[in-house]
Parts: structure tokens; sequence; C-alpha cells
């Protein structure tokens, strides 16, 4: 009697173990990202790597790889020598380089540039262009302008093989640091000077102007 008691009992307590451990397993296996096994190697939940945030080394890598595009491309003018001013103030004119035609494409770079010519900034000669570039102070500049000369001649006089000074702006970028803005002048004499929106695109590792648009001419 004893035993016919027995075996039922045992197969009952078996089969409710054997449900709830297969109920368990099933419940788990759901609960787990698609692909992921018990047993397996959880490939699928495993987090996807972010790309390495850029260096403030490498930014400024850009920034002047950035200018000796433009420089090359556009403002050595079969000059000898490229004079670029070498201070910014921190001042910039809202109106130059939002005014023009619409810069949707580069909004995140042209807020990056708004807020990185907030305060002054002086370059250094850490240019890689064909042409010889030399960088010139305030002060230095001061007595070639005391008088108003319109040709500029005290200017071409102490700067020879020049075409004109170079004012650059401090580049800004978007977040993935694949395309830049950038607002340069080239001024040449008392009536000869323009300004220009530059919007350029990194490819290959190189950076390329994609468009530049001009917004001041005298």
């Amino acid at each position: 009697m004893l035993r016919i008691v027995c075996y039922p009992l045992a197969s009952f307590v078996t089969f409710t173990i054997g449900t709830s451990l297969a109920l368990f397993v099933c419940l788990n296996q759901r609960s787990l990202k698609p692909g992921y096994l018990i047993g397996e190697r959880d490939v699928n939940s495993a987090p996807t790597p972010e790309a390495p945030r850029p260096t403030r080394e490498s930014r400024e890598d850009d920034e002047y790889s950035v200018y000796s595009r433009v420089i090359d491309e556009m403002f050595t003018r079969d000059a000898k020598v490229v004079v670029i001013s070498s201070e910014m103030s921190g001042m910039i004119d809202g109106t130059a380089f939002q005014s023009g035609p619409s810069l949707g494409s580069c909004t995140e770079a042209v807020d990056d540039f708004v807020a990185n010519n907030r305060s002054p900034y002086r370059l250094t000669n850490s240019f890689h262009t064909k042409t010889k570039c030399l960088l010139v102070t305030d002060r230095q500049l001061a007595p070639v302008f005391r008088t108003f000369d319109r040709w500029w001649h005290p200017f071409y006089a102490k700067y020879k093989g020049s075409a004109g000074l170079l004012n650059l702006r401090r580049p800004g970028f978007n977040r993935a640091r694949t395309k830049a803005f950038l607002y340069a002048t080239f001024t040449c004499g008392g009536l000869c000077g323009e300004g220009y929106n530059i919007i350029l695109v990194k490819r290959d590792g190189a950076w390329k102007i994609k468009r530049s648009i001009l917004m001041v001419v005298s």
C-alpha cells in the first residue's frame, strides 16, 4: 500500500519540479535579447563601443589644416609671402556670416564657430602651405597704417612680395568634425577687400573647400 502511494507522489513531485524548471528557463530566455541562449556567448548584448572623441590636439591640427587649404586655394594669388594678422579680438559681426545664402547644411559648425570666436586668440605659424606665411601683430602694423594711403605703399614696401593682408577667424566644426565653417577677409588697399563664408568637408582624411560665398567686397 505504501509503495502504491509513494510512486504516484514521487512522479508528481518530479513532474512539478521539471515543469517549473522548464518554465523558468523559457521565461528567462524570452527576456533575453534575440540571439542569446543560455550557455552561449552574449554577443548581441555587448554595448557598441563609441568612437573616440577628438582630442584638443587633433582639433588644433584640423584648424590649421583648414587654414592651410583655404590659404593655398584662395589667398596665395601668386604672392611670394602671405601676410596674416596673428591676433583675433574675440569680437565678431554676426551679420557678415549669417545674412548670406543658407548655411543650414552646416548649422552645427556655424554654432561652433560663434562659440569658438568669443575670446581673443593668437595664431601660431603652424601652417603647412605651399607659400610662405608671415604672421604680424597689430603693433607691427600700426606704423604701416599710421597715415592714410589708399594704395598701401608703406605696407607693400615693408612686406615685399605680398598681395595684401589676410584676417582669419577660428573655424567651427560639426561634432563629427567632418564639416567646417570659416570666415576670412582679405584686404589689399583702401578700396580693395573681400570677405568670405567658407564651407569645407573632410574626405579621405583631407579638408576640401565645398563652397566659398563672397559676403563683403570693396
